[in-house]
C-alpha cells in the first residue's frame, strides 16, 4: 500500500519534531510548510497527492488564514487544527471550518498516531469524532454554532 502524504503547516519547532515523530510511526510521507514562503509553495504547487492536512493555529503561523484558505482550496482533503487555544473556541472553529480533528497543545506523539491512524488509516465508517482536544472532551461537549 501507498503512503498517505501529510503536511504540516507550523512554525513552531516542538510540533514539528512531534508529528515528524507520529508521522514516521504511521509509515506515512510528511512535507512540513514551516515558514509562510514554504507554505505558500506548498499551497500553490501540485497538492494532489496530499491526503491530510494539519495546520497549527498559533498566532505566529498565521494558522486562522490558512484555515480559512485550506477550508476553500481543500474540500476533500482531512483538516486537523492544532492549538493552545480555549477549548470552546476551537470547537467553534473546528465545527465552521469542517475540520476532522482538534488536538490542544501541548500535543503528544500518541494523539497524532491515533489521529492520523483515525483519519487515515481507518474505513470512514469506522472512524471516531475527534473534534476536542483529547483530556477537554468531556468538560467542553461539542456544541453546534447556530
Amino acid at each position: 500500500m501507498k503512503p498517505k502524504v501529510i503536511v504540516l503547516f507550523s512554525t513552531d519547532l516542538s510540533v514539528q519534531e512531534t508529528v515528524t515523530d507520529a508521522v514516521v510511526e504511521t509509515r506515512h510521507g510528511l512535507r512540513i510548510g514551516a515558514t509562510p514562503e514554504e507554505t505558500l509553495k506548498i499551497l500553490l504547487g501540485d497538492r494532489s497527492d496530499v491526503d491530510l492536512y494539519i495546520v497549527d493555529l498559533d498566532e505566529d503561523s498565521h494558522g486562522v488564514s490558512l484555515l480559512a484558505a485550506l477550508s476553500f482550496l481543500a474540500t476533500s482533503v482531512p483538516i486537523v487544527l492544532l492549538t493552545g487555544f480555549e477549548p470552546n473556541y476551537c470547537s467553534r472553529l473546528t465545527l465552521v471550518s469542517g475540520a476532522k480533528a482538534c488536538v490542544g497543545k501541548p500535543i503528544a506523539k500518541e494523539q497524532i498516531v491515533a489521529v492520523i491512524k483515525n483519519l487515515l488509516d481507518r474505513p470512514p465508517s469506522a472512524r471516531s469524532d475527534t473534534r476536542l482536544p483529547g483530556p477537554l472532551l468531556e468538560a467542553y461537549p461539542l456544541q453546534s454554532v447556530a
